[in-house]
């Protein structure tokens, strides 16, 4: 209806991005939001995501930090930064992020998972042990007890659970049992 507003080019760019897999229209319609609206949060966090898909990480957490200072309430924007960090090695700021945002939305799914994930690559199997436990979905909950299983070393408790995360979720989840085995 308005070919002017900026949130409307920024939702388009977020579909064309997570439902059509279509990085270069996502691009376009990112590139309008911003010209009208250049500090529009939304539009940036949305931008942020199209550059991670880009394989822009680095670029992505830029804007990410940025929205993070001027929406601190809004935990989706500092799990979008949790991604970042992790995907850059950041451990400890990934941790730090997904914590906030689950304070600021404690039922969100798979942040335990994450966390859990970032304690594993950070040397503490034991932590991340704990974490797992306290995801809510079982799938991921599963999924990060065996990996954290496998890190202490607990041969047959890890190959017990990742049975049961075969036998349960393979067939739903094949990416989540893949990373596991990864």
């Amino acid at each position: 209806l308005d070919p002017d507003y900026a949130q409307a080019h920024a939702e388009l760019g977020w579909i064309a991005t997570s439902y059509d897999s279509n990085l270069s229209a996502a691009a376009r319609h990112y590139e309008r939001a911003l010209s009208l609206d250049p500090d529009n949060i939304y539009v940036l966090a949305g931008a942020a995501v199209l550059l991670k898909a880009l394989g822009r990480v680095s670029d992505a957490l830029v804007l990410e930090e940025y929205v993070v200072a001027r929406d601190p309430l809004n935990p989706g924007v500092h799990i979008n930064a949790g991604v970042s960090y992790f995907h850059t090695g950041r451990w400890d700021d990934a941790i730090q992020s997904w914590r906030t945002g689950l304070r600021l939305s404690p039922g969100h799914v798979g942040i335990h998972y994450f966390i859990a994930l970032a304690l594993i690559n950070n040397g503490e199997a034991e932590a991340a042990l704990d974490e797992a436990q306290k995801e809510g979905f079982e799938v991921f909950a599963l999924a990060g007890r065996t990996m954290a299983l496998a890190s202490l070393g607990r041969r047959q408790a890890y190959e017990d659970s990742l049975q049961q995360l075969v036998d349960a979720w393979a067939e739903q989840f094949p990416a989540i049992v893949a990373r596991v085995l990864a």
